[in-house]
């Protein structure tokens, strides 16, 4: 898949191991459709000193360097350049710090060795073209003012993609579903101001605790939604329990009365149940007011 570029894409890789440079260098140039140009620094802080100079379409960054390691890598590469997409390269052995680095930020990764020209093009494309579609979500208004999340409209734009691409990769898909206890009692007892500040941080726990790469959505009221493509990695329980951890965290310094507690709902789905977003969508809707009938 392409990078939907009128001209040659601009690669930016960051990474001081020869042997890596040289397979990536050999994967692009055997590529003709799209084309990629290719600069290659060492060193991360001359890196993104490039790329004020001259930005790229996409960053491909050793998460290992000499000058920065891990997350505090790709943390610096993600704040200093925000308006480009960010692939991570890792050996199979780093594969879960990769996970927490597309939870920080990161489009996605790739572990070395274990891709061709053609998986190495669909990922840097398909990286762009999700960096450009937030961005164009963001400016259409397709997000709740209120968390920051994707509100009910951005969530069936995004919605219809991740379920073409769920077909197209033979993938499961994976809906978490949320609704906040006792919400509207708090409203009516302490006002709707209150009750503001407890979606805020539901919605900042929910977007801390799951990878940037999901679909997160306030879709209703108090009613949350998570969505991923599981081609069979995906690790429900940890993410779950991140989003536990902070809840408890929170509740531990505010009031009893003011507790924020959720019920939710995880179910996997084959893509063939839904023949396009009005189908998910109404699932979606039964799903919600199942979990406030249980509730």
């Amino acid at each position: 898949m392409g990078a939907m570029l009128d001209r040659d894409t601009d690669v930016l890789l960051i990474s001081d191991n020869p042997g890596d440079v040289r397979s990536i260098t050999e994967a692009l140039s055997g590529v003709e459709n799209p084309r990629f140009q290719l600069r290659h620094i060492d060193r991360l802080d001359q890196g993104l000193g490039g790329h004020d100079t001259r930005p790229a379409d996409v960053i491909l960054l050793d998460m290992f360097l000499a000058d920065s390691t891990g997350l505090e890598a790709v943390e610096k590469t993600i704040l200093r350049a925000s308006e480009t997409p960010v692939l991570v390269l890792t050996s199979l052995e780093n594969k879960t710090l990769a996970i927490e680095a597309v939870a920080k930020g990161a489009q996605d990764y790739l572990v070395k060795g274990s891709f061709d020209p053609l998986t190495l093009s669909r990922s840097i494309g398909h990286a762009i073209k999700r960096h450009q579609m937030r961005g164009q979500i963001r400016s259409l208004s397709l997000v709740d003012l209120l968390t920051g999340l994707y509100n009910r409209r951005g969530f069936e734009v995004l919605g219809e993609r991740e379920l073409r691409l769920a077909r197209r990769q033979d993938d499961e898909l994976l809906l978490i579903f949320f609704v906040l206890d006792g919400f509207q009692q708090t409203n009516k007892r302490y006002g709707h101001r209150v009750g503001d500040q407890v979606l805020k941080e539901f919605g900042s726990a929910l977007a801390d605790a799951f990878p940037s790469s999901d679909l997160i959505a306030r879709v209703g009221g108090d009613e949350f939604i998570v969505m991923t493509r599981d081609g069979g990695s995906f690790d429900t329980d940890e993410h779950l329990g991140r989003l536990e951890a902070a809840l408890a965290k929170r509740n531990d310094q505010n009031d009893e009365a003011l507790r924020l507690e959720e019920s939710r709902r995880v179910t996997r789905y084959e893509v063939d149940v839904f023949g396009g977003i009005e189908d998910l969508m109404a699932e979606v809707d039964l799903a919600m007011s199942r979990q406030k009938i249980q509730k």
